[in-house]
């Protein structure tokens, strides 16, 4: 018959106690030892501040820290040359603190996989709910949502640059899909990883878009030019475009959220390209002389300039854009009636909409749009202003967790 194991019944301390203990019996012997030279006197304050500090012990008034996961202080045998007690310390780094950021639909319950997986590893998690206000106060961002909500935060991550994982959980999903996050399992697959190892993390680039108001210039006046102003940007990290896809963006945003998720973007566009009336506007580039060439000057349709290579759950408009080449890869449609544009929607999915007459596409890592009236631009699904604007790619700008 077997035995049972016997129970430990020796109390277990908290971490705080263990702490408190330890504090006080090294303030003891410190107190009781004032005559110590170095090592002694010295080594056992040092180790009491070394304790302090790496729990972050913190003042009152002063946000939580994250302490560590275990610590031991004891006493051994004397030394032969000093009567001094020798003391062991035994601190734990694995401490990790996450941020959590949760979009529509989402909640703790959405977090619960992650949790699970942080308890199996080598790290004892702080979580918190929200966007950390500073880089010190988190030490990675986990982004439950789509498109959308990776935009609304889009400028304060990349500020913050912390190593941020997103998890799918949107009606559009197009920045996660770019990279290698097709479901919340591709996304539970790199959280574990990153708790083992911290060794998937990758450097990606955004898009930003800065509004231009015209100055009224006499010099420009004069000779028939128009300079411009410009504004604070706002980061994008799929797709900004114009003309008929914002027109798109527009009425799938006003459609229920799960109709969006299933098929909205589509429904959406084959009533509109009947109703859109191409609107003249030209995107120029920076040149070797510091000025602006005309790259494109024709009534559009559409004005796409992308980070990532889809857009609208899955529209491949720009097949050849990586998320980390530099780039922005920009597609131009113009001079194609409504019933071949209607014919030719369905090789956008496919991206074998670059070989039809019409359709113009190149790259460019700084531009600007210009149209005849001010049309409404949209980035990731959201509004972000009125043309004209100067558009470019932020090279390096967002670490991402990968698969």
């Amino acid at each position: 018959m077997s035995r049972k194991p016997r129970r430990d019944s020796r109390p277990r301390l908290s971490g705080r106690a263990q702490l408190a203990g330890a504090s006080a019996l090294l303030n003891s012997q410190v107190g009781t030892n004032s005559n110590k030279t170095f090592p002694e006197q010295l080594g056992i304050e040092a180790l009491l501040a070394t304790i302090k500090t790496a729990a972050r012990l913190r003042p009152a008034g002063q946000p939580r820290a994250a302490v560590p996961t275990w610590f031991v202080v004891r006493a051994a045998t004397p030394t032969r040359e000093r009567n001094v007690p020798a003391w062991h310390v035994l601190l734990s780094s694995a401490h990790m603190r996450a941020a959590v950021i949760f979009g529509l639909g989402c909640s703790t319950k959405s977090l619960e996989p992650f949790q699970s997986i942080a308890r199996k590893s080598s790290f004892q998690i702080d979580w918190r709910i929200g966007l950390p206000a500073a880089s010190d106060r988190a030490d990675v961002v986990l982004l439950f949502g789509g498109d959308g909500t990776i935009h609304r935060h889009l400028s304060q991550l990349a500020k913050l640059a912390l190593p941020v994982l997103i998890v799918p959980a949107g009606s559009g999903n197009d920045f996660a899909r770019a990279l290698g996050m097709r479901g919340v399992r591709n996304s539970l697959n790199a959280w574990r990883r990153f708790c083992e190892h911290q060794n998937n993390v990758r450097v990606i680039d955004v898009g930003s878009i800065s509004p231009l108001i015209e100055k009224a210039v006499a010099h420009s006046a004069a000779h028939g030019t128009t300079e411009h102003a410009q504004l604070s940007a706002r980061y994008f990290c799929t797709v900004a475009g114009i003309g008929l896809s914002s027109e798109v963006a527009r009425r799938a945003n006003e459609l229920p959220r799960w109709l969006r998720g299933h098929g909205g973007y589509a429904l959406t566009v084959l009533p509109t390209v009947f109703r859109f009336a191409p609107i003249p506007t030209k995107i120029s580039i920076p040149d070797a002389a510091s000025s602006w060439t005309i790259r494109s000057n024709k009534p559009t349709i559409l004005a796409a300039f992308a980070n990532a290579s889809t857009y609208g759950d899955g529209m491949k408009i720009a097949p050849q854009a990586k998320v980390d080449d530099g780039e922005l890869d920009v597609c131009v449609i113009a001079g194609i009636d409504a019933l071949k544009l209607f014919c030719m929607f369905p090789t956008v999915y496919s991206g074998r909409h670059l070989k039809i007459t019409g359709v113009e596409y190149f790259r460019a890592e700084r531009l600007r749009v210009e149209t005849e009236s001010p049309l409404d631009i949209y980035a990731d699904g959201e509004f972000v202003c009125r043309t004209p604007v100067e558009i470019s790619v932020h090279r390096a700008a967002l670490k991402i967790v990968t698969p």
